[in-house]
């Protein structure tokens, strides 16, 4: 399960995870179900983490492997145009896309020990250049480090 544990943004209502409608969770039941979420199929392929290790229960852990073992990019430069190997919208939310003026999507993030996977998904409303995004890449260690406590303790849904 993908769990929503935080959030921020120009709604009121985006500033806290109890009051989101229908982002609360994605459940990791199969590889077909995750590819049918584009953003998300693309993210997990842009980290080049197996699917299939992912959604099986016995599988011992999980890698991110484009950068490392430690962290990944996730990066659509233009949310209303960009599309999939399937010709589907990475971002399939179009009218939140065209009603919030979104242009860049990127998000970084890596994994705990074992299967643990985190997430920033970052929206825009500017065209950002991926050499630009990279150099955010480093925040993943720190964001890691200073969390890792609370992930080994059972701690993340703690308020």
């Amino acid at each position: 399960m993908l769990s929503l544990l935080g959030t921020r943004g120009v709604e009121e209502a985006w500033s806290d995870r109890r009051n989101s409608q229908g982002h609360v969770g994605i459940p990791l039941v199969s590889a077909d179900f995750i590819d049918s979420i584009p953003m998300m199929s693309r993210l997990l392929k842009e980290w080049r983490v197996d699917v299939t290790s992912l959604v099986n229960e016995n599988s011992p852990e999980v890698e991110v492997q484009s950068s490392g073992k430690m962290a990944g990019l996730f990066y659509v430069y233009n949310a209303l145009t960009a599309v999939d190997q399937k010709e589907r919208k990475i971002i399939s939310a179009q009218d939140f896309v065209k009603a919030y003026k979104v242009k860049t999507v990127f998000s970084l993030g890596g994994v705990y020990l074992g299967k643990t996977l985190f997430t920033t998904i970052i929206f825009t409303n500017e065209l950002l250049e991926k050499s630009f995004i990279s150099k955010f890449l480093p925040l993943v260690y720190y964001f890691k480090t200073a969390t890792l406590k609370m992930v080994l303790e059972g701690k993340i849904f703690n308020r």
